[in-house]
């Protein structure tokens, strides 16, 4: 991304703004996929131009696209298993399982 020219289109500052706000929320919660976009998209909030609102834009698209992905944790046989190593690799059947 640019900053904007003399001659480049401007947006609407508070609705940029608004959206970039909603969209850095997200990517702190649960939406780290896009954190490096909103990231760059956030340095434009003081100028934002129309070239910096069409990739907002894109990115609001991409998350109205991918809004039933996630991560699933199952409710299935899971089982955790945990290891040490306090001697420094003396013998197997003291660690833990």
């Amino acid at each position: 991304m640019k900053r904007a020219g003399p001659g480049d289109l401007r947006c609407d500052q508070k609705v940029y703004q608004e959206a970039v706000g909603g969209l850095l929320h997200l990517a702190i919660l649960t939406r780290p996929d896009i954190a490096f976009e909103i990231g760059q998209f956030s340095q434009f909030c003081q100028d934002p131009s129309v070239v910096n609102w069409n990739g907002v834009l894109r990115v609001l698209r991409y998350i109205r696209g991918t809004i039933n992905y996630g991560i699933v944790y199952g409710n299935g046989d899971l089982k955790l298993y945990g290891y040490c190593d306090s001697d420094y690799a003396a013998a197997e059947d003291q660690c833990v399982k």
